[in-house]
């Protein structure tokens, strides 16, 4: 026995831009020296979007586009330790 089903669907599709999301990325580390790579997606995730997982994906590639660009370092000291990111074209401060 096969239930009917009546009833019609309207799927909704986001236009999300990776250049938009490097543009923001960009525009985030320009305010600051380093910024680590967890508090860059918990930011992210406080945002009301309608697809997380969606925004999620295409913030990660923009991040990966920018290294590729070579307009981001991204850096991690060793295993398990926090990632950085950080313009490429700013020098990290050396500790006195």
């Amino acid at each position: 026995r096969r239930a009917k089903l009546h009833q019609s669907h309207t799927i909704t599709r986001e236009q999300l831009s990776v250049r938009d999301h490097m543009s923001q990325i960009l525009r985030r580390l320009s305010t600051t020296e380093f910024l680590e790579f967890n508090q860059l997606f918990n930011e992210l995730l406080q945002q009301p979007t309608a697809d997380a997982t969606a925004v999620v994906v295409v913030h990660f590639l923009a991040m990966l586009e920018l290294a590729k660009e070579a307009l981001i370092a991204i850096s991690q000291a060793k295993p398990y330790d926090p990632i950085y990111l950080r313009l490429a074209y700013r020098q990290p401060a050396v500790p006195a």
